[in-house]
């Protein structure tokens, strides 16, 4: 898995606005923990052209886990939480959902093809958007 090609993919998903304060965070891990914080659980915006909101009846683990398999997610993902312990790793879709997504409401990203697909959560309002940019 390449970890650059996932950051560098997610600047493709995010709001315009928002990709040149979220690229001077990631420079360095202090910054990224700061911006994680800060801005992750409640002020980023997904780029509007690639993002839905997923219905209230379809927020549950197995339908999103079908729906990113539908738009081809691979086994593996690259994970970007306001959770410290979780962000910056690659985790098994099947592990993620089935163990630690009670933990995902603290503001995740979940990329899973780099700049074409991926799953966000945001922890106020409890909302779950997938950014697919086919």
């Amino acid at each position: 898995m390449d970890r650059e090609a996932h950051i560098a993919g997610l600047f493709k998903l995010i709001d315009p606005v928002e990709k040149d304060r979220m690229k001077r965070a990631f420079e360095t891990s202090k910054s990224r923990k700061k911006w994680l914080q800060r801005r992750l659980s409640h002020r980023v915006t997904m780029h509007s052209d690639y993002s839905k909101e997923v219905p209230r009846g379809k927020r549950d683990e197995v339908s999103l886990l079908n729906i990113l398999r539908d738009l081809g997610a691979p086994e593996e993902c690259y994970l970007v939480a306001s959770d410290h312990e979780m962000d910056d790793s690659f985790q098994s879709l099947a592990f993620m959902f089935a163990e630690k997504y009670a933990e995902f409401g603290h503001g995740t990203i979940l990329s899973c093809i780099p700049g074409k697909l991926a799953l966000f959560k945001t922890a106020f309002p409890h909302k779950s958007f997938i950014v697919h940019r086919g």
